[in-house]
């Protein structure tokens, strides 16, 4: 390891380690990625009409599919790492449009009636929709241990004083996950990562607003780390919840790192 004078021999091991957990977080998304259009061209040449009313996995229902970045909000810092707590009963979530380039054509003040899966009414417009690929968010330990359980959520967006938060009575689906520290991977780590890939189809309508919600799954809280200063941004908004309800973060105040994945729905 080449020494820098600016930094003692204690704060370049812990910014090594970062920047390697950092690339190993690009990297996943690469290979999902790739892992993903693999599935699918090898997949989609064997799938028959009979057999189509009988699958059930979001894979194998998007062969055709071209799975897309629909919101990046920056990784994380090589240094100073922060994020927003999650604790137990409360939440942080942060928005998203399944159609970006779309997104100042929505209507935001209408109500939002959502389920879980692909109906037939879906099946009939499947230009009007997309379906939810993949979810990574890095994560960090606030107690001793390293090892996080949370639960992720696609929820419906309402209005709460002229403003648009969580609507956690209405969620498209929720998921369990977990870090999976791997075991070459050193209790020094600065962050894990939640990764979500749905089973099923989670079907998002292109006209509506949604949000990512996180929250503690076994009670242990832990942070839901700041993307860096420097490239992180998000048009549609941040909120964590308090005592009192949702406050949303201020413009400037620091935007936690997301990813998310759709693809379209596949064509017969």
């Amino acid at each position: 390891m080449k020494l820098d004078e600016k930094y003692t021999v204690e704060e370049q091991i812990i910014r090594q380690k970062t920047r390697k957990r950092r690339c190993k977080l690009f990297l996943r998304l690469l290979s999902s990625i790739g892992l993903l259009a693999l599935f699918m061209h090898l997949a989609y040449p064997a799938i028959t009409k009979q057999d189509e009313a009988q699958i059930t996995t979001f894979a194998t229902t998007s062969s055709n599919a071209n799975p897309r970045i629909i919101l990046h909000t920056g990784f994380p810092p090589i240094e100073n790492i922060s994020g927003i707590s999650i604790q137990s009963g409360k939440a942080a979530a942060i928005a998203f449009s399944p159609n970006p380039e779309n997104f100042k054509e929505m209507s935001m003040g209408r109500s939002l009636h959502l389920t879980a899966g692909e109906s037939w009414w879906d099946r009939l417009f499947p230009n009007r929709h997309v379906h939810l690929v993949n979810v990574q968010i890095p994560v960090a330990s606030s107690l001793t241990k390293n090892h996080i359980q949370g639960k992720l959520s696609v929820c419906a967006s309402k209005s709460s004083n002229h403003a648009q938060v969580p609507d956690l009575n209405k969620c498209v689906e929720t998921a369990s996950v977990n870090n999976n520290l791997d075991d070459d991977e050193s209790q020094d780590d600065m962050f894990g990562v939640l990764e979500w890939i749905p089973d099923e189809a989670v079907v998002l309508k292109k006209s509506k607003l949604y949000w990512l919600v996180v929250q503690s799954e076994d009670n242990q809280p832990f942070n839901w780390i700041y993307s860096d200063a420097v490239g992180g941004a998000n048009q549609y908004g941040t909120a964590y919840e308090t005592e009192i309800g949702w406050r949303l973060k201020l413009e400037g105040e620091p935007v936690p790192s997301a990813i998310i994945m759709v693809a379209d729905h596949p064509k017969n």
